[in-house]
């Protein structure tokens, strides 16, 4: 007996992974959302956490994150605009701070890897930005979100339901 109902949860999980990856391939490819690749870029990663209750936990630590490293590059990159040679500084920091993984700790690691892109895309690009640091922050932000989202559901509507079936056989 218990070893269906871990066979079911196994089906489950690959179906959810499977559910929420297409709908987030599909919102990369067909939705004209300004850096929508963070989308599924969120989706994946929230479905990299084993087990179904942890993408609750994991997508509250990549929320969080990424607004704190939103509330942290906006006054940065208006302050790196003052004297451009903290650039470099700026850069070897924060390539300390992603190089130092904190397993307990992902929020930090969004922090960090959050403002390292968000610096990359400000100063090392090859052709100009059609966008300020404000609304790339804010694109970034919503497609976050949409991801979260969508992980967060996939996780309920599978699980919740599965979940409520084994609670209910014991």
């Amino acid at each position: 007996m218990q070893e269906t109902l871990k066979t079911k949860l196994n089906y489950a999980r690959f179906g959810q992974i499977a559910f929420v990856f297409s709908i987030g391939l599909a919102m990369y490819l067909f939705t004209t959302i300004p850096h929508n690749w963070w989308i599924f870029v969120t989706v994946i990663v929230m479905s990299a956490a084993i087990q179904p209750g942890l993408i609750v936990k994991k997508s509250i630590n990549r929320g969080k994150g990424t607004l704190l490293a939103i509330l942290l590059f906006l006054p940065l990159i208006y302050l790196l605009h003052l004297n451009y040679r903290f650039i470099p500084l700026v850069f070897i920091l924060l390539g300390i701070a992603i190089a130092l993984p904190n397993p307990r700790r992902y929020d930090l690691s969004v922090i960090f890897t959050t403002m390292m892109v968000f610096t990359m895309t400000a100063y090392a690009f090859t052709t100009p930005l059609l966008e300020g640091p404000f609304e790339m922050a804010l694109n970034r932000s919503i497609c976050t979100m949409i991801g979260i989202i969508i992980g967060i559901a996939g996780d309920y509507f599978l699980f919740g339901h599965i979940m409520d079936m084994a609670t209910q056989r014991d």
